[in-house]
């Protein structure tokens, strides 16, 4: 998938994209005891050092189709196919920086931003199970599979962005 008018897009959604990336890394959360109604909320790394350069694989499912051009045309990511209403889990730890169906052709998308100025992109889900601003841990459920947006069939197109700019998924996940 293209990132080109998407990106823009989510560009201009500003201030929201930048504040919540700028609050995201690999992240574990730390709650101090109330001190009146209202909770604190601690966002701390949970390695400091080990960043998300091992990610987990966020479903079970054949690879349907590579990272790279296909058609003519930049694949940014790459597809798993699987059934739909799989799981979809988190592949490292992170912020929701984005969750909705705003950008052309992803359907209902979810981003997470990580530590080191990574971030994943999760597309085509039937449900998206958290939303803009929360914290998710490494293998939490955060979307159901489907086929929404430009896709042909139920499945998973997954992106993994080093500033903004996309590499090979399969650089980052464990060999199967």
């Amino acid at each position: 998938m293209g990132w080109g008018r998407a990106g823009a897009r989510l560009a201009r959604r500003g201030a929201a994209w930048l504040a919540v990336a700028s609050l995201a890394g690999c992240a574990t959360v730390e709650q101090s005891a109330p001190l009146s109604t209202i909770r604190e909320l601690t966002v701390t790394p949970s390695d400091p050092t080990a960043g998300c350069a091992a990610m987990l694989w966020p479903v079970d499912g054949a690879l349907s189709s590579p990272f790279g051009r296909r058609e003519g045309r930049a694949h940014d990511g790459i597809d798993l196919a699987v059934a739909e209403d799989t799981p979809v889990r988190a592949a490292c730890d992170g912020v929701v920086a984005y969750a909705g169906n705003g950008l052309r052709g992803y359907g209902n998308v979810l981003i997470l931003s990580h530590s080191g100025a990574l971030a994943t992109v999760y597309a085509h889900n039937r449900a998206l199970e958290v939303r803009q601003g929360e914290v998710v841990v490494r293998g939490q459920i955060i979307a159901r599979s489907g086929q929404t947006g430009r896709a042909s069939a139920p499945h998973l197109h997954f992106e993994v962005r080093k500033d903004s700019i996309a590499r090979d998924p399969l650089g980052y996940l464990p060999a199967k």
